[in-house]
C-alpha cells in the first residue's frame, strides 16, 4: 500500500512491533473461549453488501465459504490480532490499528479508499473486516463511499447504517473521518444527525452508543451438585482487581466467593438475568439493590457487593443488565426496566423482602 520500498520496510517494523506486544498482551490475559465463540457468532459474522463489489464483515465472517462464494479477491484485515488469510491468489492486507479512540486510523483511511478503488475499478471485489465488524472496518468503508461513491459523511454513515446495523465507528475514528471532508456544510449536517438523529433511530443509537458490555464475561456460575447451588467464580482479570485491590490476599477472597448466592431469574421481556446475593453478617430485611457500572459486569462488581454488605450492614443483591456477562440477550433501553423488575421480584419471591426494606 506504500509507494517506496523504505517506507515499506519502515512500516514493516513498526506492524511487526505492534503485533508482538498485542500477542502479548493476549496471552497475558488469556481471553475466555466463550468471548471468542460470541464475536464469531451472529449478528458479528454476518457479511453485508456495502455495494456491488465491497463488502464489510466480522472476523466470524471470513470463512473459506464466504470468500469463494463471494468471489473475494482483496481482503482488508482491519485488526492487529487476526491472522491474515494465507490464499494464493488472493490479496490480504493489513491494517494494525486497535479499536480505541486513541489509536489514529487516519493514516490507513485514504490508503484503503485507494485500494478499494482500485479493486472496484478492475470489477473485483473486496471484503473489510475486523474483529466484530463494527468499528474499524466501518471505518474504513465510510473513506471509501465518501472518497470514491461522493457522499457525504452524513449519506455515507446512513448507508452504511441500513447494510450492517452495527456499523459504528468509535469517537477517534469519526474525528479522523470528519478531516477527510471539505466542505463545512457536510461536517454540519453529519454532527446534527449524529446529536439530533431522526426520532425513529432514537431507540437503536442509543441501544449502539449507550451501553458498553465487556467483550467477554469476566465470571461464571458452575453449579454444585453436592450443595446444589450455583457457585461463582471469577476469571484472572476479576480476581486481579477484586483480590489484589479490595482485598490484597486472593486467597480470602477466593475463600469469599462462596458466601454469595448467585441465580438467573428471568425477565417478562424473556431475557436470563445473573444475580449475586450476599447476605448480611446479621439477620435483617434491609436490602441494597446494587446497579453496576457501565463497561463492567458482576465479575468486577463481587468485592464491591461484599464490602458495601460488610460496611452498611444490610445485604446487597447485584445484578448484570441484559447483554452484559452471563446475562442473555442485547442491551436495550426497555430491557433495563424489566431487568430490575425481575430482580425485585426475586428478593420477593426467594428471600421473603418486601419493598419497603428495599434501597435501590
Amino acid at each position: 500500500m506504500t509507494k517506496t520500498a523504505s517506507n515499506q520496510t519502515d512500516i514493516n517494523k513498526q506492524i511487526m512491533k505492534k503485533l508482538t506486544t498485542r500477542a502479548e498482551l493476549h496471552i497475558t490475559r488469556a481471553e475466555s473461549p466463550e468471548g471468542l465463540k460470541l464475536i464469531l457468532s451472529p449478528p458479528f459474522n454476518a457479511v453485508d453488501k456495502i455495494t456491488d463489489n465491497v463488502y464489510l464483515t466480522g472476523a466470524g465472517g471470513m470463512t473459506r465459504e464466504n470468500i469463494v462464494g463471494l468471489r473475494i479477491s482483496c481482503i482488508i484485515n482491519a485488526t492487529y490480532e487476526v491472522p491474515n488469510h494465507d490464499v494464493k491468489g488472493l490479496e490480504c492486507i493489513r491494517v494494525p490499528i486497535d479499536d480505541t479512540p486513541d489509536d489514529d486510523i487516519s493514516p490507513y483511511l485514504e490508503e484503503v479508499a485507494d485500494k478499494l478503488n482500485e479493486v472496484v475499478s478492475k470489477n473485483r471485489r473486496a471484503i473489510v473486516y475486523c474483529v466484530a465488524g463494527i468499528s474499524r472496518s466501518s471505518a474504513l468503508v465510510l473513506a471509501y463511499l465518501v472518497k470514491y461513491q461522493k457522499l457525504t459523511l452524513k449519506e455515507a454513515f446512513i448507508h452504511c447504517r441500513k447494510c450492517r446495523e452495527l456499523s459504528q465507528p468509535n469517537v477517534g475514528f469519526f474525528k479522523s473521518l470528519v478531516s477527510l471532508v471539505d466542505n463545512s456544510e457536510d461536517i454540519c449536517s453529519f454532527l446534527q444527525y449524529l446529536c439530533c438523529p431522526p426520532i425513529h433511530v432514537i431507540p437503536r443509537l442509543i441501544s449502539t452508543v449507550a451501553f458498553c458490555p465487556p467483550l467477554t464475561a469476566t465470571y461464571d456460575f458452575v453449579y454444585d451438585n453436592q450443595r446444589q447451588k450455583y457457585l461463582l467464580t471469577l476469571n484472572e482479570d476479576a480476581l486481579t482487581m477484586n483480590g489484589n485491590f479490595l482485598y490484597r490476599n486472593r486467597q480470602v477472597f477466593l475463600r469469599r466467593l462462596h458466601t454469595f448466592d448467585a441465580f438467573f431469574v428471568e425477565t417478562r421481556r424473556g431475557n436470563r438475568v445473573a444475580c449475586l446475593f450476599r447476605h448480611a453478617k446479621y439477620n435483617t430485611k434491609l436490602t441494597i439493590i446494587y446497579s453496576h457500572n457501565n463497561a463492567v459486569d458482576l465479575g468486577y462488581s463481587a468485592g464491591i457487593v461484599w464490602r458495601l454488605s460488610r460496611r452498611v450492614g444490610a445485604n446487597v443483591i447485584a445484578y448484570d443488565y441484559t447483554g452484559y456477562g452471563l446475562s442473555s440477550g442485547h442491551p436495550y433501553e426497555e430491557h433495563l426496566y424489566a431487568d430490575i423488575d425481575s430482580v425485585m421480584s426475586s428478593l420477593m419471591y426467594l428471600y421473603d423482602i418486601q419493598p419497603e426494606d428495599v434501597i435501590l
